[in-house]
């Protein structure tokens, strides 16, 4: 652990109000990607990662991190725990604590950052104290530089803002849309972002699903959350990833699971009846309420026979380390019909959304580039 280089606040759009939190696992050629992105359009962040892998990628990471002299790193080693999800609150937690700055923003390893999305998110959190998190538009990216030399865009999430003054109000609808609408990689105050992740640790929730919903309702439980239209993160579509997150119907499938619902309202309500003061049952009428609209959701989802089943298909090889034979399936199919699946734009780096311009045009026009030169390569 130790900062390997200092850097220029002057340097970034928000000095050092607001550190990137990397979190990490055995994905070194992701990481390797993120920090050259920062190295090129976010210099002056400062930068703490969270690395849970095994030695050989350790090693890799670490002499990945010594190559970008111009970033100032803190980077970090962490065992993998015994907790669910192998410990990754915890790590976060940790990583948190050698963070000196108001704000934060957890990054995946595989996530492209917009800094002026960030500052925009700084700048609106300090003049509305009242709001708990601020982000902005998510998109997928893919890149296919061999068939077509095009770059794919598909939007993440609705992005609304949640601005009821009422908590419980707050929890319900937001619940009920989860999760079209997010809240993890928000950016949010450093404080209470460790609170948070704390409140999770110590819940004794075992699930993923129940410790994320956990703990984006904490998040809409304590302000508002705001939505900005400004151009914030680029998501790797076609990466791996290092855990599948179970869909409700698998859930419900196991024994464990209304102990695990049972605990999850229980915990949550008096989280909700101590920061509002609300009665007891009302709280947990609010967080039941609350529940059922989220299990509605992703229970009856509008999708056809075929969509469910390629779902179940999809998950069934992801649990069998398979997860190769769904992901070229499906790049083969962007590459045939890249207008009807997701709108690839071929060597163009603009995207309308909704009628939408972004104010950080730039930020948007540099991930795309850079994503169409590094799958050059």
């Amino acid at each position: 652990m130790g900062s390997l280089k200092s850097f220029d606040p002057s340097a970034s759009p928000y000095g050092r109000k607001c550190t990137i939190v990397i979190p990490t696992h055995n994905r070194p050629h992701y990481l390797a990607r993120t920090l050259g992105y920062l190295s090129k359009f976010g210099r002056g962040a400062p930068i703490i990662i969270a690395d849970s892998g095994d030695t050989k990628t350790q090693i890799a990471n670490k002499e990945t991190i010594s190559s970008f002299s111009s970033l100032d790193i803190v980077y970090r080693t962490h065992a993998v725990s015994s907790e669910p999800f192998g410990g990754f609150e915890s790590k976060i937690i940790d990583a948190l604590n050698l963070s000196d700055t108001k704000y934060c923003v957890l990054s995946a390893d595989d996530d492209l950052i917009a800094p002026v999305g960030i500052s925009r998110c700084v700048d609106f959190l300090e003049n509305n104290p009242d709001y708990a998190v601020a982000h902005g538009q998510y998109l997928y990216f893919w890149a296919d530089s061999k068939f077509r030399n095009s770059l794919g865009w598909k939007p993440v999430y609705d992005g609304r803002s949640l601005t009821h003054p009422d908590p419980a109000y707050r929890l319900v609808y937001h619940l009920s849309r989860y999760p079209t609408d997010t809240t993890y990689y928000a950016v949010h105050q450093t404080a209470f972002l460790k609170h948070m992740l704390q409140k999770v640790v110590e819940s004794g929730l075992k699930s993923v699903v129940f410790r994320e919903l956990y703990s984006t309702g904490i998040t809409v439980i304590r302000g508002k959350t705001k939505h900005l239209n400004v151009f914030y993160c680029a998501k790797d579509r076609c990466s791996e990833r290092v855990q599948q997150v179970p869909d409700m119907r698998e859930l419900r499938a196991t024994s464990a699971y209304s102990d695990e619902q049972n605990k999850f309202s229980e915990i949550l309500a008096h989280y909700l009846s101590e920061h509002v003061g609300l009665l007891p049952r009302v709280s947990r009428t609010a967080v039941d309420t609350a529940f059922s609209g989220y299990s509605d959701r992703a229970l009856h989802r509008n999708q056809t026979y075929l969509q469910r089943s390629v779902m179940s298909a999809r998950g069934n090889l992801y649990s069998k380390k398979m997860g190769w034979a769904y992901e070229y399936p499906k790049r083969a199919y962007r590459r045939i019909f890249p207008k009807d699946a997701y709108s690839v734009m071929r060597g163009q780096y603009w995207i309308a959304l909704r009628s939408r311009f972004w104010a950080n045009y730039d930020d948007f026009r540099n991930a795309g580039q850079f994503v169409v030169a590094g799958s050059r390569n």
